[in-house]
């Protein structure tokens, strides 16, 4: 364990770029790839390219086509109120930093959905029964319960910053919201 921790360590001085390289060869060294077929499907993809841009070849959109493959009993995923509005409120302070870096974040959070379905098991634990999966290219996780046909999203979470909406803190102004008011001049001695 001491090696892993080691490249690790190493690991932590490298770029966004220079990590996704990275996984890229141990995907590889995984999976070899016979160069020989990997240069004549570059040329291939080239040629389709071309033949795209000059519109003898049509395209397809994914979401219909993917659609009519996958499976009909495939895992849910809900999200709870207070993960929402983390989406909100992270998507909105993107945007305002820079035009389209929301949407970004909001497909990269799709990205990580999709891979938490695929592989449920595999994320770090984030407590004793809930697993975090970070956010591809942001400084955000997703932390979520799975059960036997359902991901539960508990939060979009930030890996820099406490959270700002806590459980404790909606269920109180609920019951206050939810409680008749007494009027405060009752108060008044």
């Amino acid at each position: 364990m001491s090696m892993i921790n080691d490249i690790l360590s190493d690991v932590s001085t490298l770029t966004s770029n220079e990590k996704l390289q990275l996984v890229d060869k141990i995907l590889t060294s995984i999976s070899p790839v016979n160069k020989g077929v990997d240069i004549v499907w570059g040329k291939e993809a080239e040629e389709r390219l071309t033949a795209k841009e000059s519109g003898d070849i049509l395209t397809v959109d994914a979401k219909d086509l993917f659609s009519k493959y996958q499976k009909q009993a495939m895992t849910s995923v809900i999200l709870l109120e207070l993960a929402q509005d983390e989406l909100a409120d992270t998507f909105e302070a993107f945007e305002y930093k820079q035009k389209n870096l929301g949407y970004i974040f909001v497909q990269e959070i799709c990205n990580t959905i999709e891979h938490i379905k695929s592989h449920p098991d595999i994320w770090a634990k984030s407590s004793e029964n809930t697993q975090r999966s970070i956010i591809k290219n942001f400084s955000y996780s997703v932390i979520y319960q799975k059960s036997e046909d359902t991901i539960v999203i508990l939060a979009i979470a930030s890996l820099l910053k406490a959270p700002r909406y806590k459980v404790s803190m909606v269920l109180s102004e609920r019951r206050i919201e939810g409680s008749a008011q007494i009027p405060t001049n009752l108060y008044i001695r």
